[in-house]
Parts: structure tokens; C-alpha cells; sequence
């Protein structure tokens, strides 16, 4: 199920709601959405929530000014984005499970409350974020309110322990215990989890990553395909959501660069896709860069398939899933150890990560991947994979799944 109708859709899919362009623009879309959406395209999603957030929520709140980078997308608990009756009305048969993903624009804990009234199956709760966790973030930095029922909220610039916040966490806590749910996640997201109490189950679940369009390639021709003449590439997602990393990224890349010498520094290539936030950053350095910007999921298959190695630094991320998807097309990760990595990046089996925050540790692992000789990369790139495969691929996450689901159902 998903809100809007699409072309192309499986007879196996509800839709909600009609494509958009079909809706009739109201007096509210002409003269606030889309003027907005504009502003968006030209300032940046980022940007533009945190201005909303910086100038909006303490008037909404009455909360002070706030310097927290923390985005509160869940404001009310009692009322979904889609009314839920809308989503009941739809469902006209029993099922053995609900699976929830993407909660953003559709769902809350009341609506899920109301789809069990109606169909009375286990809900197992997936998450790209950590939403079904908290008082109203999606994801929550250092703070750790959440563990005691929030309030004080960073991201409301609130001092009050029974704000908003505090208000959306009981709601969400009665409703999780009147229905029978699971929350499924990586390791780093499930001791998140189970640290807020809301939830009486717990299943490890990693992100599934389809193996056969993730796959390992021809380096080379992957590489004259994007116009890379690097002897190494290092592909770095851009991103200017602080909590993606990009300035550890980039003072990593730096630091590896300046210890190589003079005649090395010119086989040293940065593959960029995303914004041009990092781009930005490395525009005083001589480091060769190939910015390919935005890209599809074929020409991000071509990108990984070209780099010698991934490298990231989010310090507060569920995933993200490109480390995984990195290593199933072969390409070591260098990393921090938190999110994903935890249960899939090994030192020198499928790249090499450091203690969150440790910016010369990064520059070592990239150091020590360029370092090892064709024989031993190669097997690295295997390894890879083959780490990949047995904890991301299509069958080995259904199979869990379906595990999950009879446990549940037991």
C-alpha cells in the first residue's frame, strides 16, 4: 500500500489517492505548496526544513531559538498524515503480516493502531530511520531523551519535560501495547530500540539489496564509461545534512592525500554523486574530481563497479544502505563503526572501519586499502561480496523475514 497511483503499478498494490497531477491544485497548494516546492529546488530540502524549523516551531511551540540540527517530522501522534480510516477502508482481505517502511507522509503508531483493530495480524515495524522510536525526530543525534519518555526536546528548543514531545511518546507507548508488533532493524538501530522500552520484540533484519543488479563489474570499463582516469577512485555520496559526514569525509580524503608523494597524488581520482555540497569543499585542493551529480540506480551500479573504495562517515544513520550496496558490487567501504557497519563491514574482508569520529583513522584505512598489492585487493573485492551475499541478499532477508513473521505468529 502506498499513497498515490502510479503508472506502471502491480495489481498487487493499493493506492490511496489519485497521481497528484490529477488532484485539483487548491487555494492551499497554488499559493503555499507549491511556492515551496520551488524554494526547495533552489535552496535544497535540507536547507529549507531547517529554516522552517528555525523560524516556525517556536512559534508553534512557544520554545526558544534552536541550534539543534535534530528535524521534528512527527509532530502530532494522534493524527497521521493519512487519516486512517482512509487506509482501513481499503484493506478488504485478511493477511498474515503487516510490513511498515517509509512511515514519512502516510503513517503513524495510530494509524497502525486502527489497521490491527481491522485485521488483527502481527505488525512488524521496518524503518529507514528511527521515527517509530521517538517523540516526533527522525533521527535524534546525541540525544538520548527517548530513553526515558522524551521531553526536553533539542529539536523543539523545549525545556518542559511534558512538551509535545513527551505528549507524542505516550501516545505512541499506549499504542504499541495494545497491539501485537515487532520492531526489525540492523544491530546499531535494535539497541536503540530496545533502550526506549516501547517494544516487546525485537528481530535483527538488514536492508535487503537486490545481488543481481548490485554486482561486481569490469573496473575498467566502468571507468571509461564515467570518464575516470584515476589509477584509485574514492566515491564519496554528497550530502549537506551534517549528520552524513561529508567534512570528516573530506578532511579524511585530505590527510590520506598529503602523506602520498608528489609523483602518487596525480593517480588519486574522487568520484562524487549527489549534491555539490562536497564538491564544494574540495574546490581549493588539487585532488582530480569527476562529479557525476544526481544519478539513477544504473549509473550508481556503474559508479560503485568503477571506485576502488566507498567512503563514509555518518554519524547518525540507520544504514546507510550504499554500504551495502557498495560491497555487494565488490567495493570496500572505509568507514565509521555505527549504523550498518556494524554487522557488515569487517577490517580488510569488506573494507575498514574506525571509531566514530576518528578523521585520521579514516585517512588509515584508505591508506591501507591503496596500499595492498593487486593480489590481495582482488580477494578483498571477493570477500566483499561474499560478505554482502549472506547478509543482504534477496533470499537470505525473505527467509528471515518469513522467520520473523511465524515466530510472531506463534
Amino acid at each position: 500500500m502506498t499513497i498515490y497511483d502510479y503508472d506502471g503499478k502491480k495489481d498487487n498494490i493499493i493506492t490511496l489517492l489519485p497521481k497528484p497531477e490529477q488532484l485539483q491544485p487548491s487555494m492551499l497548494r497554488r499559493l503555499v505548496i507549491l511556492p515551496i516546492k520551488r524554494i526547495v529546488c533552489f535552496v535544497g530540502i535540507y536547507k529549507l526544513l531547517k529554516m522552517i524549523k528555525d523560524w516556525g516551531m517556536e512559534r508553534l511551540t512557544g520554545a526558544g531559538k534552536k541550534k539543534s540540527d535534530i528535524l521534528f517530522l512527527y509532530p502530532d501522534e494522534e493524527n497521521p498524515p493519512i487519516q486512517p480510516e482512509l487506509i482501513t477502508s481499503n484493506i478488504h482481505k485478511q493477511y498474515d503480516a503487516v510490513i511498515t517502511g517509509f512511515w514519512e507522509g502516510m503513517l503513524n503508531t495510530t494509524s497502525l493502531k486502527a489497521i490491527y483493530d481491522k485485521i488483527g495480524c502481527p505488525i512488524i515495524i521496518g524503518s529507514p530511520d528511527m521515527a517509530p522510536m521517538t517523540g516526533g525526530c527522525y533521527y535524534f543525534g546525541k540525544c538520548r531523551n527517548f530513553y526515558k519518555e522524551c521531553g526536553c526536546c533539542e529539536a523543539l528548543g523545549s525545556k518542559a519535560p511534558n512538551d509535545r514531545s513527551h505528549h507524542n511518546y505516550m501516545i505512541k507507548k499506549k499504542n504499541y501495547s495494545s497491539i501485537d508488533c515487532a520492531f526489525i532493524g540492523n544491530t546499531w538501530m535494535n539497541e536503540f530500540a530496545k533502550k526506549s522500552k516501547l517494544f516487546k520484540n525485537v528481530f535483527l533484519s538488514e536492508v535487503m539489496i537486490d545481488e543481481n543488479r548490485f554486482c561486481e563489474g569490469d573496473r575498467f570499463s566502468a571507468r571509461l564509461d564515467l570518464g575516470l582516469t584515476g589509477e584509485f577512485v574514492i566515491m564519496i555520496a554528497s550530502s549537506s545534512q551534517p549528520r552524513k559526514g561529508n567534512l570528516d569525509i573530506a578532511e579524511a580524503v585530505l590527510e590520506f592525500y598529503s602523506i602520498l608523494p608528489a609523483e602518487e597524488q596525480n593517480s588519486i581520482e574522487i568520484l562524487i554523486v549527489g549534491d555539490d555540497y562536497i564538491e564544494n569543499i574540495f574546490e581549493q585542493s588539487k585532488i582530480n574530481r569527476c562529479n557525476q551529480g544526481r544519478v539513477d540506480m544504473d549509473k550508481l551500479v556503474l559508479c560503485y563497479q568503477a571506485s576502488d573504495i566507498f567512503i563514509s562517515a555518518s554519524n547518525d544513520d540507520a544504514g546507510p544502505s550504499m554500504i551495502n550496496q557498495a560491497i555487494m558490487c565488490g567495493t570496500p567501504v572505509v568507514c565509521y563503526d555505527n549504523g550498518t557497519a556494524i554487522d557488515v563491514i569487517e577490517n580488510m574482508a569488506s573494507g575498514y572501519k574506525v571509531k566514530p569520529g576518528d578523521k585520521k583513522g579514516l585517512a588509515k584505512g584508505i591508506e591501507a586499502i591503496y596500499n595492498l598489492t593487486h593480489k590481495k585487493y582482488s580477494e578483498l573485492r571477493g570477500s566483499c561480496r561474499e560478505i554482502a551475499v549472506r547478509h543482504n541478499s534477496t533470499d537470505v532477508c525473505i527467509r528471515n523475514l518469513l522467520s520473523i513473521i511465524s515466530k510472531m505468529r506463534n
